[in-house]
């Protein structure tokens, strides 16, 4: 049996349905509220935000990416409790194939939360807000009390926004990569709640560093993604689980 079937078994067994029902609640709920808020804002200013403006402006809240976003996807992602631990290596036959699966598996689980947190806050946005190509004079005037730089706007709203979103998928995919390196490390109930501190303090860093270029924080947490790979890697081939796969 190849990994690949392994893995599609695995997450057809333990896939967490329940928790990502939760998780669509509470992130839907937080889209209508943060709508809301900026509505008001805007209207404060006597100008409106586009939909792209407050998609961007939603998913940057510290509150609800570190608050809520990231706690939730670590939720999800702990659903799937059975550790990819001896069982799986006795199936794979190698640790190579073990960390591998891990991966994919943690890729996948990351892809889906992130399609369903662009899909609600898209939705609730391009609701209430009309669609525009240009900075609008209400975000120029409330850039900087969000924390975003004034180069921002030397930039079309559209391909800045894509480097967001793309800086916010790597960062819940390195979180994901630490819980599947803490999981390897230890069965432990700590797993869990250490994961959501780490998570929640890379969350606070990297949505408080609007100042540096997305494209950069993309690579750095792309490097770190791959140390995080190999050192899971390492951590297996030290294990020494040489299991032969089963016939």
């Amino acid at each position: 049996m190849t990994n690949l079937k392994i893995l599609k078994i695995k997450i057809g067994e333990n896939f967490p349905a329940l928790r990502l029902i939760c998780a669509v609640i509470i992130i839907s709920f937080s889209a209508v509220v943060s709508v809301y808020k900026f509505s008001d804002l805007a209207g404060a200013v006597s100008a409106g935000f586009t939909a792209y403006e407050t998609l961007l402006l939603i998913l940057s809240d510290i509150i609800n990416t570190v608050f809520i976003y990231m706690p939730a996807f670590i939720f999800i992602i702990a659903g799937d409790y059975e550790n990819f631990g001896i069982t799986e290596v006795i199936k794979t036959g190698s640790r190579r194939g073990l960390a591998f699966s891990g991966l994919i598996k943690t890729l996948i689980y990351t892809l889906i939360f992130f399609a369903v947190l662009i899909i609600i806050n898209g939705a609730v946005s391009f609701e209430a807000f009309p669609v525009g190509n240009s900075w609008s004079r209400a975000f120029m005037g409330t850039a900087r009390s969000f924390g975003f730089d004034i180069s921002v706007m030397t930039q079309p709203p559209f391909f800045y926004i894509t480097q967001r979103l793309i800086l916010m998928f790597f960062l819940f995919l390195t979180v994901g990569m630490i819980y599947d390196l803490f999981k390897t490390l230890s069965d432990e109930g700590a797993v869990f709640p250490l994961t959501v501190l780490i998570g929640i303090g890379l969350a606070l860093v990297i949505q408080t560093m609007t100042a540096v270029p997305p494209m950069m924080l993309i690579f750095v947490l792309f490097v770190i993604d791959i140390i995080l790979y190999f050192i899971t890697m390492l951590i297996l081939r030290v294990k020494d689980l040489r299991v032969p796969p089963q016939g």
